[in-house]
């Protein structure tokens, strides 16, 4: 049994007890008023001292009762949503640590999805200045091709790793534009990669270098639109991110002195 229950049906008991006693005392009912309506005989009469002060303040006594009743009952409810509240409470703490999470995961990975890029691009840039004897070294290509590899394996996740879609409908169109021109670097980058060992292996040994530049100077210009564009989105995106992060930051400060970390 609930001990506020017990406590509840102790006082009514003491309440009757009392009430009892007192009308057994000779000061309550040795008044002439008491004792004329207690000689009456009619069906507003009482039988005795206690039926008397019974009739006179039952209702203040139900008041009473009904008061205490309620604020038996009430303690419980009171205390199941205070705890209702407190759930709740933990449970944004917690989404918002979460989320948090998330964007420390997103701000890490486009650094490094940036770094990718300006790697390719220094790669591919380093190539259309050739070498002293205007040929393509292998080792040039290779660094280029490791670059392009790079950027190609991490651009094949890039929805789940550049962070979920938040925030408002301006913050979601620029992370939308920030992985299209992440895309199309890497798709370029590809194709870049493709054209350089074309010109390597094109087998014309009088090939002049200033041709070979002509020849990769279209995807070397293309890369380095995509770059200024990467990095001109990029820059937006990566404000928005830390917007997102104070914004979370707060909540989580306002939070945690109210749940359990």
């Amino acid at each position: 049994m609930n001990w506020r229950f017990s406590a509840f049906l102790l006082l009514m008991l003491a309440l009757l007890l009392g009430f009892t006693w007192g009308t057994s005392q000779t000061g309550l009912c040795s008044s002439e008023y008491v004792l004329a309506v207690l000689k009456e005989r009619t069906k507003d009469g009482a039988l005795n001292c206690f039926e008397f002060w019974f009739n006179r303040y039952q209702t203040l006594v139900a008041a009473a009762l009904a008061f205490a009743t309620a604020a038996v009952a009430v303690r419980p409810a009171v205390a199941q949503l205070a705890e209702m509240r407190k759930q709740s409470i933990q449970k944004s703490f917690d989404t918002l640590r979460v989320r948090g999470e998330e964007i420390e995961g997103t701000k890490e990975f486009f650094w490094q999805i940036q770094g990718r890029v300006y790697h390719a691009y220094g790669e591919m840039r380093s190539i259309i200045q050739f070498t002293e004897d205007g040929n393509i070294s292998e080792r040039k290509f290779n660094a280029f091709d490791q670059a392009v590899t790079a950027l190609t394996d991490a651009s094949d996740n890039l929805p789940s790793s550049i962070g979920p879609a938040w925030g408002d409908a301006q913050t979601r169109e620029v992370r939308r534009e920030l992985l299209r021109k992440l895309n199309n670097f890497a798709f370029d980058s590809s194709a870049a990669r493709t054209q350089v060992r074309a010109v390597m292996r094109s087998g014309r040994m009088a090939y002049p270098i200033e041709e070979k530049r002509q020849d990769l100077q279209p995807s070397f210009d293309k890369l380095k639109q995509g770059l200024d564009e990467i990095r001109s989105i990029g820059s937006q995106f990566y404000q928005a991110i830390e917007k997102e992060e104070s914004r979370v930051n707060t909540l989580l400060a306002s939070l945690e002195p109210h749940v359990l970390t």
